[in-house]
């Protein structure tokens, strides 16, 4: 379910942010392999797809039985 993988990409941006603030403003250098994953990390967590705010209107449209069960964003 598309909620699930919300929720997966929710939890894998809170622990990269949680990396991030133990290592510091380094972590934003270039040079530091972090950065890349924390850019990478809040891209794909903003994808409609994976979007908690996102997935939680549609699977709350689903149980409701309201059409259309998917919002207008995606």
């Amino acid at each position: 379910m598309s909620l699930d993988a919300a929720r997966a990409a929710r939890l894998c941006r809170e622990a990269t942010d949680m990396r991030v603030e133990a290592h510091g403003t380094s972590s934003f250098a270039d040079a530091n392999p972090l950065q890349r994953m924390w850019r990478d990390m809040e891209v794909a967590s903003r994808h409609a797809i994976t979007d908690w705010q996102v997935n939680l209107e549609i699977y709350g449209k689903l149980l409701l039985g309201i059409e259309p069960n998917i919002t207008e964003l995606i």
